[in-house]
């Protein structure tokens, strides 16, 4: 039986985000992206995935990080939301994290401007920003960016 808090830890520009694993369907080396006119500057594109094209979310819009050209070591993140397979672009994968049932909920509790983040978690010292994959798919870019909060230290 899963755990019930497992994330897949990912970075972009040395920040830490988090997804919930049950959304994860694996996680594969960047391919070619093939650019799509008219899309939001939150899709970079779209992959050919046995067949069928997968749209290829990119964070670093909403977060306010510089764009830059994909990396041979970036990873390709795919995710199953609904019905909808999507992929979203991660500079690196560091791994699966079972925090606690405790930190989770502190997390969860942060009140945060957008649906795309559920919460920051702290561990180690350092903030893990927590994403909702439900959110992606409708997701849009607010004027200036989404700014994220730092977590509080647990006494």
């Amino acid at each position: 039986m899963d755990a019930p808090y497992r994330y897949l830890i990912f970075k972009l520009d040395n920040r830490n985000y988090g997804l919930p694993l049950e959304f994860v369907s694996r996680v594969i080396r960047a391919v070619e992206i093939i650019p799509v006119p008219n899309e939001t500057p939150l899709i970079r594109g779209v992959i050919n995935l046995h067949g069928e094209m997968v749209s290829v979310f990119d964070l670093r819009a909403l977060f306010n990080l510089p764009r830059r050209d994909i990396l041979l070591s970036d990873r390709l993140i795919l995710l199953a939301v609904g019905e909808r397979q999507l992929a979203l672009l991660a500079d690196a994968v560091d791994g699966i994290l079972e925090p606690r049932l405790i930190d989770v909920m502190r997390a969860k509790n942060v009140v945060l401007n957008t649906d795309i983040l559920d919460g920051v978690l702290e561990q180690g010292g350092e903030a893990i920003y927590l994403c909702n994959p439900a959110a992606f798919p409708q997701a849009e870019i607010p004027a200036g960016g989404i700014e994220l909060p730092e977590p509080e230290h647990a006494e």
